[in-house]
């Protein structure tokens, strides 16, 4: 048989593991999606590299419309 201290101290311990765990569950999951994040961002910055190459019209009209469809709405 336990004393009132000793059980309620394997209680409070019994809570404390739980919610480390759910803890430690939660950081999981955001690095998963830290590590999706940064995998878009890095195709991001490919594709960004990529269009970086690309020669920029010389027909004012060509580079209006570009701006138009690449604006952010």
């Amino acid at each position: 048989m336990q004393c009132d201290c000793c059980t309620q101290a394997l209680s409070r311990a019994g809570q404390r593991a739980a919610k480390l765990q759910d803890s430690l569950r939660a950081v999981r999951q955001n690095a998963a999606h830290v590590d999706e994040l940064m995998s878009w961002l890095n195709d991001c910055h490919v594709l960004l590299t990529t269009k970086d190459k690309d020669n920029i019209p010389d027909d004012l009209t060509v580079v209006d419309a570009l701006v138009r469809e690449h604006a952010v709405r």
